[in-house]
């Protein structure tokens, strides 16, 4: 793609590191559902920064999974009770009880949560000017193998994922007066990456460890990451 953008690659959820802890190491509670840009920002004790982020587009793998999984063919799924309790009170397919690091983020830059990329319809890809969700739980880096496929059913990988960010960047491209303004609202767009761990574990154990080293494999993901943030 010719355009430029922020990219955040995250292997690990270091997303409560923007909460503020007691003196006996408990994490407090959470700013509420509903809060405001402004609020959560003084939450945060950021109030006096300002936050320029036309849309987020994120990446990965349950830790941000909005409920793309719910349709597809799959037995990774988060559509019942009691997952979604604290967020509005009913599941979504967020493999949480709330929200996503995703969603916390798109409260901070005042946008609402990317929805997930398999929900937006046909009609509104053109109008998602704000971001989409592409995450799917037991994705990886790497397609999944056959024999991981075969007991769980079809999750999105990265490179499915990032085709899906093709799809849509096309589609938005003619809401913009110019190939100039795109890129700009695109190199102020925030793309977010939370993806590796099942690739260091579930992929690892049931096929890829009789295939490579500890350290070539390693390496492998680390390759593989690399060419797709350049593609996205």
């Amino acid at each position: 793609m010719e355009f430029s953008c922020t990219i955040c690659v995250s292997i690990f959820s270091f997303v409560f590191q923007f909460f503020s802890f007691d003196s006996g190491d408990v994490l407090a509670i959470p700013p509420p559902f509903s809060i405001s840009q402004d609020a959560f920002l003084q939450y945060l004790s950021l109030g006096n920064i300002t936050i320029d982020l036309p849309a987020l587009y994120a990446f990965g793998d349950s830790f941000i999974d909005p409920g793309n999984n719910n349709y597809l063919k799959t037995v990774a799924k988060s559509n019942y009770s009691p997952y979604g309790l604290d967020f509005d009170g009913k599941p979504t397919g967020r493999p949480t009880n709330g929200r996503t690091m995703v969603d916390f983020i798109a409260q901070i830059a005042g946008l609402p949560f990317p929805p997930p990329a398999l929900e937006v319809s046909e009609a509104n890809k053109k109008n998602s000017r704000t971001g989409v969700n592409y995450g799917s739980s037991s994705g990886g880096i790497l397609p999944t193998p056959r024999s991981v496929d075969q007991l769980f059913g079809h999750v999105l990988s990265m490179d499915e994922q990032i085709a899906l960010f093709e799809n849509t960047t096309k589609d938005l491209k003619d809401q913009f007066d110019s190939a100039e303004s795109f890129n700009q609202y695109m190199s102020k767009s925030l793309l977010f990456f939370h993806i590796g761990s099942n690739d260091l574990g579930i992929f690892w154990e049931f096929e890829r460890h009789s295939n490579y080293t500890v350290e070539k494999y390693s390496q492998f993901l680390i390759d593989e990451l690399s060419k797709q943030l350049q593609i996205s």
